[in-house]
């Protein structure tokens, strides 16, 4: 298994996913350093030296038409 590790801050985004019912926090994808694909991927987020599991998605938001590339994490029981 893989592992990569990004920092980032948290940026203002359209808060779809807040209305779907699992909220994100989006992050700029520029803080990707090494090669990753598009897709969904399980991700551990430390927020003041607290750990929690989450969903990254690295990709285009198809579904509602983007093109654009966005990086964004639904934190489990956050």
């Amino acid at each position: 298994m893989t592992q990569h590790r990004y920092i980032g801050k948290v940026l203002h985004g359209d808060k779809i996913g807040r209305t779907l019912g699992f909220p994100t926090a989006n992050l700029s994808h520029q803080s990707i350093t090494t090669p990753l694909r598009h897709g969904i991927y399980a991700a551990r987020v430390y927020i003041k030296n607290k750990e929690y599991r989450g969903a990254l998605f690295y990709g285009p938001r198809l579904v509602i038409g983007e093109s654009q590339v966005v990086l964004e994490i639904h934190i489990i029981d956050f």
